[in-house]
């Protein structure tokens, strides 16, 4: 029997990572429908990053002082575009649902 809301979760290793500087993320492999809901934005690259601030679990981005970066749709937004399509091969991410006018990225 399945926990309601429970989705599995998978460490990627990000495109942009360095020999001795490894960059990751950990991401939902699948996106609920209540994420997908409350991700809606004016347009299909708005609702890509509402929903990668969503589905991005964990990483280990810091921010100038050292500490971990929180996951905000700011700091999402200043990943590398490599790093986003990297996640986004991952996840199960309905395509034509990202906009209202179904179009795809």
């Amino acid at each position: 029997m399945g926990v309601l809301g429970q989705v599995e979760t998978k460490r990627v290793k990000l495109p942009s990572s360095k020999e001795n500087d490894e960059h990751w993320v950990v991401v939902s492999v699948s996106i609920t429908a209540g994420d997908l809901y409350s991700s809606k934005g004016d347009n299909n690259i708005q609702t890509t990053f509402n929903l990668l601030s969503k589905i991005i679990k964990e990483w280990n981005f810091t921010d100038e002082t050292g500490k971990i970066a929180p996951i905000t749709i700011e700091n999402v937004q200043k990943l590398e575009m490599r790093d986003v399509l990297s996640i986004q091969e991952v996840v199960k991410v309905p395509q034509d649902e990202l906009s209202s006018d179904k179009k795809k990225i």
